[in-house]
């Protein structure tokens, strides 16, 4: 069996890029280091942020993205994942630019919900005001017939709090945790079945368990299908 090599396209943040790195190995459970997979990962931090041009004009984040994923491809990646939802704005761009799959997270965070929780039909969503704003979620989980519950504006203003001020600059702490909590909570409150963690700084602060609904880590389903294609 010829397995694939696995690229990340990193960078957006440095720690989201550690943490997927994290979950591709635990992913697929091995006795040796001969038997994990290869990964080539780009960790380019220099990215312009997502949200930053998504919401306010700011500087254009694709010739990076564009970059980054030819240099996973021309390094040998088979396939890439991209540990940044907001940066999935740009995925069909990002596709259109190699000629190797580019793994979506919402479509994996999807079928992992699908798979493993059949019976939801209202999906809370914890993540960057951009992929709210966009509709990066709504898009798949609506059209099949699942709500998305989102933050009040106080609430949502906590979840960019905690990931800009906090988890991108390093600061890993139990105020963090408590603000991604109750902004769970709150959708627990109005309906939300199950939480997704959409920001890939998120699940580093909140972990299923946490809260009283499952928490759906966006960043271990992409892991997860990530290595179930390098498998196959």
């Amino acid at each position: 069996m010829t397995e694939k090599i696995i690229g990340v396209l990193g960078g957006m943040g440095p720690a989201a890029t550690v943490d997927i790195f994290q979950k591709l190995l635990r992913a697929n459970p091995c006795n040796t280091d001969q038997e994990q997979l290869r990964i080539i990962i780009d960790c380019n931090s220099k990215i312009p942020d997502r949200t930053q041009y998504i919401m306010h004009n700011g500087p254009d984040p694709m010739p990076y993205l564009k970059d980054s994923a030819e240099r996973l491809e021309n390094a040998g990646a088979d396939l890439i994942v991209i540990p940044c939802n907001a940066a999935h704005y740009f995925h069909a761009q990002i596709q259109d630019s190699v000629n190797i799959a580019v793994l979506h997270i919402m479509q994996s965070s999807f079928d992992y919900i699908l798979k493993q929780y059949p019976s939801v039909k209202s999906v809370g969503l914890l993540a960057a005001t951009s992929t709210i704003q966009v509709g990066l979620y709504q898009k798949i989980f609506e059209q099949n017939g699942i709500s998305i519950v989102t933050p009040n504006h106080q609430y949502q203003e906590d979840v960019m709090s905690v990931i800009f001020d906090k988890v991108k600059c390093g600061v890993i702490d139990k105020e963090a945790s408590e603000m991604i909590c109750n902004a769970g909570k709150y959708l627990e409150s109005n309906g939300a079945e199950a939480v997704i963690a959409g920001c890939t700084e998120i699940p580093i602060v909140l972990e299923n368990g946490d809260l009283d609904v499952p928490v759906v880590d966006a960043t271990d389903a992409l892991a997860r299908m990530a290595v179930k294609l390098a498998l196959e």
